[in-house]
């Protein structure tokens, strides 16, 4: 019987440029790829010994470029260390991940959750750099935010560092979900304010009604249709109903920052009265940690890693199909 034996290596020498080198039989080959935004350029080389025959490759492909890695990272037996990175923003969409030609791609919190869930599971994944951006400070946004928060916080409770940028301006929840972090770094220019819950009911029965649209709503419950758009104004009752919903979650979300942030609350529960905190004051309160900008934080957070661990996209731990 025979036996053939097959050797090959990549190596990434930059984030744009991909080398590579293999041997099979009496086959040698070397190629590697230039990565450019739109565009990827790949060549090669195959030199047959036996027949001192050389053959040169040379292709292209338009498009996103060959930067995630994440396909070859799952094949691969030897992974090396890294801090997953996730961007919070504007780009954050409940349920399903969607996208269209002009809002791009919108990861839902769904998948997101599942990309955490598999890094947490992951002994390669080390920690989390979070980027955070405008969240807003509704209802739903801080639904949003709290599943994302619990599911790094799972990571955290297993041994996993958070690092968290806040890029400028932050409301409850944005400082809410940075409130996990290990550190909180922000610019010196930034400002925490409004760290209230944003509720707005609007009722558009009457308008239509003078139009003579009416509408009719069955419901289920004294208190079922109150935030419909549709039934009549809020009652006393259906008030105090949304004030202790309310109530109730803003209590938690507090709870929760003191005991991340191990606050105490006789110093800072003055600030939480929707006035202005620069980040030189928040800093002073230990609502953060750090005043620096993007470009300085990610080398003060890779200065402040044990080794010399990579930072790559969340979506490369993720070890199926993604959305």
């Amino acid at each position: 019987e025979l036996y053939y034996g097959h050797f090959g290596m990549e190596a990434h020498v930059s984030e744009g440029l991909i080398l590579r080198g293999g041997w099979y039989r009496q086959y040698m080959t070397a190629g590697g790829s230039l990565v450019f935004p739109f565009i990827d350029l790949d060549f090669g080389v195959v030199s047959d010994r036996g027949n001192d025959d050389v053959r040169y490759m040379v292709g292209a492909r338009l498009g996103k470029g060959v930067k995630s890695t994440s396909r070859r990272r799952r094949q691969s037996v030897f992974k090396h260390k890294s801090f997953a990175y996730l961007r919070l923003g504007g780009n954050l969409t409940g349920g399903k991940s969607q996208s269209s030609i002009f809002g791009g791609q919108k990861i839902g919190t769904n998948d997101r959750i599942s990309y955490i869930n598999q890094a947490n599971n992951d002994p390669t994944c080390e920690g989390y750099v979070l980027r955070i951006g405008s969240l807003g400070s509704d209802l739903r946004s801080l639904g949003r935010v709290q599943e994302i928060r619990n599911e790094l916080k799972k990571g955290k409770d297993k041994g996993k560092k958070i690092y968290i940028y806040i890029e400028n301006w932050a409301t409850l929840s944005e400082y809410y979900l940075a409130s996990i972090g290990d550190q909180i770094i922000m610019p010196e220019l930034g400002t925490i304010s409004h760290l209230g819950i944003e509720m707005e009911i609007l009722k558009t029965k009457d308008f239509m009604e003078n139009f003579g649209i009416q509408y009719s709503v069955i419901s289920s419950g004294a208190h079922k249709a109150i935030t419909s758009p549709y039934t009549d104004d809020l009652t006393e009752s259906d008030k105090l109903v949304l004030e202790d919903v309310v109530g109730d979650l803003y209590h938690q979300i507090l709870f929760d920052i003191k005991e991340s942030r191990h606050l105490n609350w006789e110093d800072v529960s003055e600030i939480f009265d929707g006035r202005f905190i620069t980040a030189t004051e928040a800093k002073k309160k230990g609502l953060v940690d750090t005043l620096d900008y993007w470009e300085f934080a990610r080398n003060d957070i890779e200065a402040a890693l044990e080794k010399d661990f990579k930072i790559e996209p969340l979506q490369e731990f993720y070890t199926g199909t993604p959305p």
